[in-house]
C-alpha cells in the first residue's frame, strides 16, 4: 500500500499521518493546531471529518488493493470537543467487505498527556468498489 501523501493534499494541509494499516484496518493521527479551530475555539467538524474518511480510506484500501473505491455515504456522531495541541487518533475497522461495497467504522479520541484519551467522535463511512482499478495519485510538483 502507498502510504505517500502530496505535500499539497488536504490530508497533509491538516498534519494527518497514518500510524499503520492491515487489511480491513488502520490509525492515523493529527495534532490539532489553531487553524483546525472553529468560531468558538473547538475543532472544526470537518476536520473530524476529513481525519476519518482518511482513516477509513486506509483501511479500504488496505483490504482492496488495488481496486479504486469512493466515498458514497458518510454519517457521524461528534460527542466531544478538542482544542489545540490536543492529538487525534482516528481507528477504523471494517464491518463489512462486499464485492460493491465496504462499510467501515471509524473511532476518533482526543488524546492528553495529563488524562484517560476521551472518544470524540463515531463515524460509519460506505465505500463504493468501483471496476477500475486503482491510479496513483498525481506526482508532487
Amino acid at each position: 500500500m502507498d502510504s505517500a501523501i502530496p505535500n499539497d493534499c488536504a490530508l497533509a494541509v491538516l498534519g494527518i499521518k497514518l500510524v499503520g494499516s492491515s487489511p480491513g484496518w488502520a490509525e492515523a493521527e493529527m495534532i490539532v493546531r489553531p487553524e483546525n479551530l472553529n468560531q468558538q475555539g473547538s475543532v472544526q467538524g470537518g476536520v473530524y471529518a476529513v481525519l476519518a474518511d482518511a482513516t477509513a480510506g486506509w483501511a479500504t484500501e488496505a483490504a482492496l488493493g488495488s481496486q479504486h473505491y469512493v466515498t458514497v455515504d458518510f454519517s457521524c456522531n461528534l460527542t466531544g470537543a478538542a482544542a489545540t495541541g490536543d492529538a487525534l487518533r482516528a481507528r477504523a475497522s471494517l464491518v463489512h467487505q462486499g464485492r460493491r461495497t465496504v462499510v467501515v467504522n471509524v473511532e476518533v479520541d482526543r488524546v492528553r498527556t495529563d488524562v484517560e484519551p476521551r472518544r470524540v467522535a463515531w463515524f460509519t463511512c460506505t465505500q463504493l468498489v468501483l471496476e477500475l482499478p486503482r491510479q496513483p495519485p498525481p506526482a508532487a510538483k
